[in-house]
């Protein structure tokens, strides 16, 4: 398989100053802080010089449904310099399969599972298709029920059929050029930390 990149979400605004950590008005889904939101712009200024051939490639972005991971993708593609980037379909995909781990409080309440709908339709200047966009190859990708705890098993699990789908999406002949940019949540850069280099506990830096 061709490399994908798997990035974490940005500064986070309740991790932030004093100021921004009283401004947060919902514990479960904080937003970015400022430095967040420059982290991720400065993030997609340097994929956008490591990427070879970019102005060929066709940039396909998943973004986990959090909010902090919206404003994450909505400032890579700033920093991206978006007039000279393709977006594969025109679209930033919003995937449920990249959320958080159900075992944190912070997790997304049911209600609250789709929000990217609304963030969407509030920044359709940047986002060229505005609807939630679900990855079709995602599609037999369903979260556990309601109530149930995921273990550190399941979520290796859930990473390595969320790669296997991308493997078998990017072998397709015509995908060639497609570069996969995953954001999530660090639960899911540390699963990989472990199972790829062996590494736990590590300590996992915003947008890394």
């Amino acid at each position: 398989m061709k490399g994908i990149y798997i990035l974490r979400h940005g500064h986070r605004m309740d991790h932030g100053n004093i100021t921004e950590r009283k401004s947060v008005t919902n514990k479960y889904d904080p937003p970015l802080s400022s430095i967040g939101a420059y982290q991720a712009f400065l993030t997609g200024q340097s994929l956008y010089s490591q990427i070879s051939d970019i102005s060929n490639k066709r940039l396909l972005l998943i973004s986990s449904p959090y909010l902090r991971c919206l404003q994450t993708t909505e400032s890579l593609v700033q920093g991206f310099r978006e007039s000279y980037i393709n977006l594969y379909n025109n679209k930033v995909y919003v995937e449920d399969c990249l959320r958080e781990s159900e075992n944190f409080p912070n997790c997304l309440t049911k209600d609250e599972d789709y929000q990217a709908l609304t963030f969407f339709n509030e920044n359709d200047l940047l986002f060229l298709n505005t609807e939630y966009n679900q990855f079709e190859p995602f599609s037999h990708l369903i979260r556990s029920k309601d109530g149930l705890l995921e273990t550190w098993e399941q979520g290796v699990h859930r990473l390595n059929r969320i790669i296997e789908a991308l493997n078998s999406f990017l072998s397709i002949k015509g995908n060639e050029d497609i570069v996969p940019i995953l954001v999530t949540h660090g639960y899911f850069t540390n699963v990989i930390y472990q199972k790829y280099f062996g590494i736990s506990n590590q300590k996992n830096h915003y947008c890394a």
